[in-house]
């Protein structure tokens, strides 16, 4: 219970899930068609890099015995390193990422 409340109960992660979940909801049900989204470069690669960190803790961390070794440690450095350098290149135009 008390788990629940501290991811859910307070702060930006119950802001955000009544915030843009219920004006989302309502708005799809007031004008009967899906939200159209348009997504910029940054927020794909952030979302990618996301997924792809997220899949490999899914994988990664059962295969060690749920123990985290320290070189684990470093590869999750070396994936933020990465995100930071393809981030900073989409923004300053080195490279372009379209969104939808």
């Amino acid at each position: 219970s008390s788990g629940i409340n501290a991811e859910y109960g307070g702060g930006p992660c119950l802001n955000m899930l009544l915030g843009i979940g219920l004006a989302s909801t309502i708005s799809i049900l007031k004008h009967k068609r899906p939200l159209e989204l348009k997504l910029s470069g940054s927020l794909v690669i952030s979302s990618a890099f996301l997924m792809f960190t997220i899949c490999s803790h899914i994988v990664a961390v059962p295969l060690m015995n749920f123990r985290v070794r320290r070189w684990y440690g470093f590869y999750v450095f070396a994936l933020y390193g990465c995100f930071m350098v393809v981030a900073l290149l989409n923004v300053t135009g080195v490279f372009t990422i379209n969104g939808s």
